[in-house]
């Protein structure tokens, strides 16, 4: 195998930084590690004593690799991997993965190595997978994913001995390679690292952003230059969205032109058969098609602005290459999807069940919802709860109102973080972990849920649960029951009503009434509700029916104010109207939501309030849909 890198024993070095800049103890700068005798594996043995009493491996043994620098570097791995309580309680299992590991480290062809870096890291893999064949032992696992057309895909992955293999060389290479570069010049960047504060989003799964995939050694640097410049300005989901498209780039030049390593080498052919390739031949939707070509784009227009190098004026993505995009209306969930899904949302974890019902009252982003912290949470001087958090798309802050089952909700979820993590509890919705709920953890369980009940949609397909969808159906709602366009682009955070028309669908007779904005008496008669004081008087006020924003209430006015002004439809004196069936319709969806989410959390008074509202509403409907206007 080829020499890679020269660590010229660097290894030593830092492997006796790392027990003092740890405080880790001496005992792990032994060459044999047994569980019992150190504070820091029985620490991160604490959640598995079976292992320590009965497992026969109640030891760690470096000595069967002969060459003692590169078992320095293992002994490195592991403690750095300890330290981090990366290890617990899969320690035992990782062991007996690596045991191979050794076996091979301690051939022959390494007793001469500084490093396990002085060897070209897929030379060593190859190496290391026939090693494994000749021996008869698997070099391949099994993977399973439930795709978006919730359709099992069943593939073939290296196994988990070369993934480890794999984990270790890349652990070293960053330790002793990366890290004694500048920041800019590594090819993988951490955003807690970075000499300058990152806009890191909490829910997001990339924590880092790595340019290892690009090829050609010029282009990279001024990729990395683009999201240099672009971190210090913006959330860290535009870099990260840029190295995928750069990525792709990058696969297409070496494929296609091999001998270009800088911008200066692509000619208009290059890009504009770029864009004809990705329009024809990889099958990719507008959107993503949109993303890679405005990337390159970017690319291009910013190192002209800061003159980063020397481009002809000619070699650029004309506006017309660029897909455009027509915007869906939403796709709000039906209301049998609803409760299909919510029927089995007793099958995922409690805290990201209560998370989902949460979603489907407030219509919050999934992001935004997965980082709600317990302070978010708050009262009002009035006494009023409400919760206040940061839009991470539009960097304000957003205030919603909230009561009766999300109140109760927000609560549960409270009490079951603090039960997990005492005073250390951060977010309202968190597992075990202590750390934030991230939406593709949250993706994979609904894909899962759907796959395994076999749940369809309103056509009669697997039914793809999206917690977007949750955002669409929560403004259509708010549409169809009358509220003001204003007040619904308030409540879902949005920076303007324009923006509405990507959320909501509605029926085309709904829709001249819902998205205007409320005539000044229905207005006034809504403010109303609840204060009949405040109403006009009639001539003959004992006879006037009291326009609501559902129907009529004809008590009398002269019997005092109304004690139950939101529970008109179980009242006697409730007249309701055919122009508002859409409305009964949507309270009767909102009624059945609740007493689904009641049952799943059992919430006995709020299931019997809904039971009682569910019959009056079918009974009003069907007394509507047979006599008409009555």
């Amino acid at each position: 195998m080829k020499t890679a890198v020269n660590s010229n024993g660097d290894i030593s070095f830092l492997y006796e930084k790392l027990m003092d800049s740890l405080e880790c103890e001496s005992y792990l700068k032994k060459d044999t590690w047994i569980f019992m005798e150190s504070d820091v594996l029985k620490k991160n043995m604490k959640n598995n004593e079976r292992i320590i009493t009965i497992s026969k491996n109640r030891s760690f043994d470096f000595t069967i690799i002969q060459n003692d620098k590169i078992r320095d570097e293992v002994k490195f791995f592991f403690a750095k991997q300890l330290m981090q309580d990366k290890m617990c309680p899969e320690i035992n299992y990782l062991y007996s993965e690596f045991k191979r590991i050794f076996q091979y480290l301690s051939n022959e062809k390494f007793s001469h190595a500084q490093s396990l870096l002085d060897y070209d890291k897929e030379e060593l893999l190859s190496d290391f997978r026939n090693t494994l064949e000749r021996n008869q032992q698997s070099t391949t696992t099994i993977a399973k994913r439930i795709n978006k057309n919730i359709k099992m895909d069943i593939y073939f992955v290296d196994s988990g001995i070369l993934r480890s293999l794999k984990k270790m060389y890349d652990y070293l290479y960053q330790e002793i390679v990366e890290n004694k570069k500048e920041y800019f010049e590594r090819d993988k960047w951490v955003f807690s690292e970075m000499p300058f504060k990152v806009n890191l989003e909490d829910f997001s799964a990339n924590k880092s952003i790595s340019f290892t995939k690009i090829a050609q050694p010029g282009i990279k640097k001024m990729i990395k230059k683009l999201c240099w410049h672009e971190l210090k300005m913006t959330v860290v989901r535009t870099a990260i969205m840029r190295v995928y498209s750069f990525t792709s780039f990058s696969r297409y030049l070496t494929k296609k032109f091999p001998f270009v390593n800088n911008v200066e080498d692509i000619t208009y052919d290059m890009l504009h058969n770029y864009v004809a390739y990705l329009k024809t031949e990889t099958g990719l939707g507008p959107a993503t098609i949109k993303g890679r070509i405005e990337a390159v784009h970017k690319l291009f227009e910013t190192i002209r602005f800061m003159k980063w190098a020397e481009i002809d004026p000619n070699v650029r993505i004309k506006s017309d290459d660029i897909v455009k995009v027509i915007d869906k209306t939403g796709d709000p969930y039906t209301e049998e999807e609803l409760r299909e899904i919510n029927r089995h949302l007793d099958q995922v974890p409690i805290q990201i069940a209560r998370l989902l019902c949460v979603l489907q009252y407030t219509g919050s982003r999934i992001s935004e919802i997965c980082s709600f912290k317990i302070e978010n949470l708050r009262k009002s001087e009035d006494g009023r709860d409400y919760l206040t958090y940061r839009q991470f798309k539009t960097n304000k802050y957003n205030v919603i109102p909230v009561e009766g089952i999300v109140l109760e909700l927000l609560t549960a979820a409270i009490k079951t973080s603090r039960e997990y993590h005492g005073d250390r509890a951060i977010y309202i919705f968190s597992l075990e972990n202590n750390k934030i709920i991230k939406p593709n953890l949250i993706d994979q369980k609904l894909k899962r849920l759907s796959y395994k009940w076999e749940l369809k949609d309103k056509s009669g397909k697997p039914l793809n649960i999206k917690a977007h969808r949750f955002r669409d159906t929560v403004a259509t709602n708010y549409a169809e029951l009358g509220i003001d366009p204003i007040a619904i682009s308030r409540l879902l955070g949005q920076k303007s009503v324009g923006v509405l028309k990507h959320y909501v669908e509605i029926h085309n007779d709904i829709y001249l009434d819902a998205m205007q904005p409320l005539l000044e008496k229905q207005s006034q008669m809504i403010k109303n509700i609840g204060h009949i004081e405040d109403v006009p008087k009639a001539e003959v006020e004992d006879t006037i029916a009291i326009p609501l924003p559902n129907g009529s209430c004809y008590k009398p006015a002269s019997s005092g104010l109304c004690q139950h002004a939101n529970c008109c439809y179980n009242c006697k004196m409730f007249q309701p109207d055919s122009k508002y069936i859409h409305v009964y319709k949507n309270h009767l969806l909102r009624a059945r939501q609740d007493l689904d989410i009641a049952k799943l959390n059992g919430y006995d008074r709020i299931l019997q309030i809904n039971q009682d509202l569910e019959k009056s509403l079918i009974r009003i409907i069907e007394k509507v849909e047979e006599e008409g206007v009555l």
